[in-house]
């Protein structure tokens, strides 16, 4: 089934649900970040440019793509920085707005989650047919999707990064940075200075780990399943009913192993736990004409995910979960 997710950054809208310890009294102010076509990272690069801070400086809860228009929050220590606002090549576009003070530096994970207003494209009418409800419920697995593993528009091999530095091969590790298009010159790559950077690959490798051990799980239940490959990284996405018959079976694989920072230049490998399946409401706002392709119908829709779960993974389910009722 033919769909179109992300034409337009403003198609795909996130906004975080951030954990704040606010005070106004608090020594570090909290700002909000909105960006387009830019990665959290080379947000906090450019951030770290403007006003001549370390990277470090900035804390974040969460690593949004660079696709879309997303919406998050940071903190820096110390006295208010001035608003910031500024458009990259009519395509890219970024603006820092002080909001108010916290106790505590925003970390990593210290969200809820995140909401999501996305518009779907291309669609034909028959499958429009089929949304005949406001509010649309159903089950998905939880896999890590593509932008997981890559840039847009560049080979998805993160988590081949990944596995490189956790062998300690260097070498093969500049490769894939060349190879996947990233900002960081693999020579640097073991630097202490990027050790959030390589967090980040480390945890593409496990979690593409995790997806593997999900679609062989589902393999040995049916040899006969369709595999779904996008950006050379595969899935199987079940029906409805598939999902409820392999659900017993897949909730036993909700441990996952990934890297976290213990102190400022040393990583940690742990066990953590991931729902392998979960439920969504899917809210549908408005069905129409599609204007940027003619002939076909649009789909706009808003949801709220807990977090680390991806909202292209839920809209995979959701598409295949009404194709089924052709």
């Amino acid at each position: 089934m033919e769909y179109r997710i992300k034409t337009i950054p403003q198609d795909f809208i996130v906004t975080e649900f951030p954990i704040l310890d606010v005070n106004n009294q608090g020594e570090i102010c909290c700002y909000i970040l909105t960006k387009i076509n830019l990665t959290t990272f080379n947000a906090i690069e450019i951030l770290s440019q403007v006003y001549n801070k370390e990277k470090r400086a900035f804390g974040y809860a969460g690593l949004k793509d660079e696709d879309g228009v997303t919406i998050q929050y940071i903190s820096c220590k110390g006295e208010r920085l001035a608003d910031f606002e500024s458009n990259f090549d009519n395509d890219r576009y970024i603006s820092f707005k002080y909001i108010c003070c916290l106790n505590k530096k925003i970390m990593v994970g210290g969200l809820y989650g995140n909401g999501f207003n996305i518009t779907i494209r291309k669609l034909s009418d028959k499958i429009v047919k089929n949304i005949c409800e406001r509010k649309i419920d159903f089950l998905y697995i939880n896999y890590f999707d593509s932008q997981r593993f890559g840039l847009p528009g560049e080979k998805h091999v993160t988590h081949l990064l990944g596995k490189a530095i956790e062998n300690n091969d260097i070498e093969l590790a500049k490769y894939y940075c060349t190879e996947g298009g990233q900002k960081i010159d693999g020579n640097s790559i073991m630097n202490e200075k990027y050790l959030k950077e390589r967090m980040f690959f480390l945890n593409s490798w496990q979690s593409y780990v995790w997806n593997e051990k999900i679609k062989a799980k589902l393999l040995d239940q049916n040899k006969n399943q369709n595999i779904t490959n996008v950006d050379g990284i595969e899935y199987i996405i079940p029906s409805q009913e598939g999902i409820k018959k392999a659900f017993d079976e897949l909730s036993k694989l909700d441990r996952i192993k990934q890297y976290i920072c213990i102190k400022e230049s040393q990583l940690q490998l742990i066990d953590n736990t991931r729902d392998v399946i979960s439920k969504v409401k899917i809210y549908i706002d408005e069905v129409s004409s599609d204007e940027l392709f003619l002939g076909k119908m649009k789909l706009k829709v808003h949801f709220s995910l807990n977090k680390g779960v991806y909202a292209t993974m839920v809209l995979k389910h959701f598409m295949e979960n009404i194709s089924f009722k052709e």
